[in-house]
């Protein structure tokens, strides 16, 4: 696994590779959606490397226009290979599928770690908000090929952010993504993690399908749920809230879950 300058952009994106941002105390690793690259998706992030050192991965794939496949068992395999010691795992969307992957497989490797917004869908197939995102998923990766999708489809998806097939980056990652497993037909026995690893769950409550996931896995983990109402897809870019959730969730790994689930209170 190649190390960058701290700023992530390196020439070869067929290997994943970890941008150091430094700090102090226990290893933070963080693992970026879909994001183009690492460092742009946890920039908000970057203030905790004053009490912790902070590892930014970019997955293999990713920095360059790269046709190599999304594969998060691989870059899984990747991160818990180049791991020597304990580190905090921190996941958003498809990146917390790679570090729901990681804990499974080396949980020895893992401090604790944290879930956010996860697009698990098959832990909750049961419910019904999750098969009609289901239904939609399977029809936008399975017919759509160019064009602007409904707006209802990329609301359950992607938080409603508006995008056109049309265009390069957009075919190229759905082309990467038609390829490759989707991120909601991994098996994860959350349940045989559970006392095993410090975990931390969090969700936006922006959909009611990727609630229902994530109360699913924590509690499958017994582990603290935290909604962080009016974040979308993306509750770690609301720093204040989130920072205050996830520094209280790192120093007590280890111990029991001090967190109970609820909705973080905004101070006035």
């Amino acid at each position: 696994m190649k190390r960058s300058d701290g700023h992530g952009f390196v020439t070869d994106a067929e290997t994943p590779y970890v941008a150091s941002w430094g700090g102090t105390g226990e290893q933070v690793v963080l693992v970026h959606g879909d994001a183009p690259i690492g460092p742009l998706a946890w920039l908000s992030q970057r203030r905790l490397r004053d009490r912790y050192t902070l590892s930014v991965l970019t997955r293999a794939g990713y920095g360059q226009r790269s046709a190599l496949r999304i594969d998060a068992r691989r870059d899984a395999d990747d991160l818990c290979a180049a791991l020597s010691e304990p580190v905090h795992l921190i996941g958003h969307s498809h990146g917390a599928v790679v570090a729901a992957l990681a804990t499974a497989a080396a949980p020895d490797l893992v401090r604790s770690v944290t879930l956010i917004e996860p697009p698990l869908f098959q832990v909750a197939a049961d419910e019904p908000e999750v098969q009609a995102v289901l239904r939609e998923a399977d029809a936008l990766f399975g017919t759509v090929t160019a064009g602007p999708i409904p707006a209802g489809t990329l609301s359950a998806l992607f938080g409603g952010q508006g995008a056109d097939f049309a265009t390069p980056e957009w075919s190229l990652l759905r082309t990467k993504v038609m390829e490759s497993v989707l991120p909601w037909t991994y098996p994860i026995d959350f349940a045989g993690l559970r006392g095993r690893v410090s975990a931390l769950v969090v969700c936006g409550a922006w959909s009611a399908a990727f609630t229902a996931v994530c109360e699913r896995i924590a509690r499958e983990l017994s582990a603290p749920c935290v909604r962080i109402p009016g974040a979308g897809h993306s509750p770690h870019l609301v720093e204040v809230e989130f920072d205050q959730v996830l520094l209280r969730h790192l120093a007590a790994a280890g111990e029991p879950n001090p967190l109970p689930s609820a909705d973080f209170a905004r101070p006035i």
